[in-house]
């Protein structure tokens, strides 16, 4: 995880978290004269993103408090009058990692290899002001504990490189795990006018 900076200093990085990579794909897009825009979302975490991410007291705490740590994005493009999603931000090893398919343009990550929040997803022309004010100051105040997150990241893409290759390269990989993949349930909430609380 990186404190937030922009695009030209992704591009010269060569890396970055889905918000960097996302940043990167729309202002290409819009280079090009193509709308993009960002849909962010709080994803809650699979067993194995636990072992990545909940590796810190400190986050462990607030998960277990909010239910949710993160933000997670995908970029859209609009094209022939439709809105399509990208999720730029994971790698193939990642995602083998955490035993997901490996998303593809047009596919949607909600559903395929994070489920989120009900009620967090949003679509927006820009990064939110003052997320990345906290982000730094998140990184100022607990430097170890994104640390702690970035070996994580590390050890899961390294976890993944062998699957994918025990496995016989990405697309045997996704093939295969796209069989074995169980759909996750759309959860939708609503408003019950039946349901009356009295003080």
């Amino acid at each position: 995880m990186l404190p937030m900076d922009g695009v030209e200093d992704t591009l010269r990085r060569g890396t970055g978290t889905c918000i960097h990579e996302i940043s990167v794909f729309v202002a290409l897009c819009r280079a090009a004269g193509i709308k993009a825009r960002y849909k962010l979302y709080t994803p809650t975490l699979s067993d194995e993103w636990n072992d990545t991410f909940l590796v810190d007291p400190l986050l462990k705490k607030w998960y277990n408090s909010m239910g949710y740590f993160m933000l997670h994005g995908e970029g859209e493009v609009y094209v022939d009058g439709k809105w399509f999603v990208v999720d730029v931000g994971p790698t193939p090893e990642r995602q083998a990692a955490s035993s997901m398919p490996i998303t593809k343009f047009g596919e949607d990550s909600i559903g395929v290899w994070l489920n989120s929040v009900p009620g967090s997803e949003m679509h927006l022309e820009s990064f939110p002001y003052g997320m990345d004010f906290l982000l730094k100051l998140a990184y100022k105040i607990a430097p170890g504990t994104f640390d702690k997150i970035n070996a994580g990241i590390l050890e899961q893409i390294e976890a993944g490189k062998k699957i994918i290759e025990e496995a016989g390269g990405e697309e045997a990989y996704d093939e295969m795990i796209r069989r074995k993949a169980k759909k996750a349930p759309k959860v939708e909430l609503e408003r019950r006018e039946e349901l009356i609380f009295a003080d």
